[in-house]
């Protein structure tokens, strides 16, 4: 395996995947909430706005976290397409009409 740099909070992992319970993090007081935020060394990822990157899905959280982990020396955003589109959704949908 690698050390990934990235990970997910937010979402409770299943009792019986002990694998997941170091990449998953309950997020606030209520863990079943749905939303996840991908983490970066630790710290939570924001969108260029520097709103919180929260997620309504983990399949959605765990993709862009894999993006980051793909990511080598230098950051190449033409290869995070989801992280552009969900970053791009956020900070549109806070600036409203």
């Amino acid at each position: 395996g690698t050390d990934s740099a990235s990970g997910v909070s937010g979402a409770a992992p299943s009792p019986d995947d002990a694998s997941w319970s170091s990449l998953l993090r309950p997020r606030g007081s209520d863990p079943a909430g749905g939303w996840h935020t991908v983490t970066l060394d630790g710290r939570r990822i924001r969108t260029p706005l520097g709103l919180p990157l929260s997620l309504p899905s983990l399949p959605l959280a765990l993709a862009v976290a894999s993006e980051w982990d793909d990511q080598a020396t230098h950051l190449r955003p033409a290869q995070m397409p989801l992280m552009t589109l969900c970053c791009t959704a956020i900070d549109q949908v806070a600036g409203g009409p």
